[in-house]
């Protein structure tokens, strides 16, 4: 599948929240969902030698592992993740995930290089930024990086909520409506920077009109679950700060040690998060019980058949992926249907909460935000 071009569909004046028509060679589609990631694509693989359907997912991420051994990225499984994708009309970003030592180390050379190998393997071909990076020093090399793209392929910048802040909105104003695809390297909004720069974002993002061309911000590699915030949905507290595509951070179970990967598959149902679609947070059994009479978490895992070919833990992480995707749809109908978005949001403790002590800056705030 093939992006055409992306555009503002609507913008609530209130939550500043943005829905976009994403306009694509099988048909057009709307913007917050998530993406098919490491772990929920083998869950599908999975599944699929039961003869289970796919999940519903236009855009599907490979987060690729640095083998600490060979000092090298591990390409092996980025071949069969891409025709996965091209096969089930679907489009393909890869993704290096890099720590912070690693990404403060990056130098346009090393972009580059990077760039120029994954090149020869993908067609949204990602181009990590580094982090001191002008915007003059960006347009040099987008020129160079854009030479070097067959017309099948596309640019898929990527910068981090890290980046420099006085560079980072003006990088943003620039690319923004130039390429469909602009990643994100999100973290955990604890960090004063990052926080900063995602309200550059989301004013930016704001400040589009309906029918102008725009981007679609794909967040990478951000927690699934944000224990500091109620363990409310990484997904949506990105999407509060202009996030289009999720991708959550993956953990590769080669690098976790075999105890502790035993005592996570060896977990009750009734240990494990699970999405509380009522609440709009992750929680456990117990507290389920004690607000709602009814533990969510195994009354959901008994509407499944067992033939889906997936373990207690795949189950209940591919169900609250699939209530998290309902959430986010829920939202793009409200703004479609010019409902009141932040009266709606408030109904449910998680959402509200974040709304109201993380996300909604005064209206002096978000102009002065725009002038920069």
């Amino acid at each position: 599948m093939i992006i055409k071009e992306v555009i503002t569909e609507a913008v609530d004046k209130d939550s500043r929240l943005v829905l976009k028509r994403i306009k694509t060679s099988h048909g057009d589609f709307s913007n917050r969902k998530l993406a098919i990631s490491n772990f929920m694509y083998n869950c599908e693989k999975d599944r699929m030698k039961y003869g289970q359907p796919l999940f519903n997912g236009i855009f599907q991420t490979y987060h690729l592992r640095f083998d600490k051994v060979l000092n090298d990225w591990d390409y092996l499984g980025l071949g069969n993740a891409k025709k996965h994708a091209e096969t089930n009309n679907r489009i393909f970003i890869p993704y290096k995930p890099r720590n912070d030592e690693k990404l403060s180390q990056m130098k346009w050379k090393d972009s580059i290089s990077d760039f120029k190998i994954m090149v020869g393997k993908v067609e949204n071909v990602p181009f990590i930024i580094p982090l001191d990076a002008t915007l003059n020093n960006w347009k040099k090399h987008r020129v160079e990086a854009i030479s070097l793209l067959s017309p099948s392929q596309s640019l898929v910048p990527i910068i981090s909520s890290k980046h420099n802040v006085s560079h980072f909105p003006t990088i943003i104003k620039y690319e923004i409506g130039k390429s469909n695809l602009i990643g994100i390297h999100s973290y955990e909004l604890r960090d004063i920077t990052e926080r900063t720069n995602l309200s550059y974002l989301r004013a930016i993002n704001s400040d589009t009109k309906t029918g102008d061309k725009t981007s679609l911000f794909v967040n990478f590699n951000y927690p699934r679950i944000l224990t500091r915030y109620l363990s409310i949905a990484g997904c949506f507290a990105f999407n509060c700060f202009a996030g289009d595509v999720f991708s959550e951070r993956t953990i590769f179970p080669t690098g976790i040690p075999r105890m502790v990967r035993n005592y996570m598959f060896d977990k009750k149902p009734e240990e494990y998060n699970f999405y509380d679609f009522k609440e709009k947070k992750f929680n456990k059994s117990l507290p389920q019980k004690e607000w709602y009479g009814i533990d969510l978490t195994k009354s959901s895992m008994a509407n499944v058949s067992v033939l889906q070919g997936l373990n207690g833990y795949q189950l209940i992480k591919c169900i609250s992926h699939i209530k998290q995707q309902d959430d986010l749809d829920l939202i793009n109908a409200l703004i479609l249907n010019k409902q009141n978005v932040i009266e709606h949001l408030r109904n449910y403790t998680g959402w509200g909460v974040f709304l109201d002590t993380i996300v909604l800056p005064s209206a002096q705030t978000q102009q002065t935000l725009l002038k920069f």
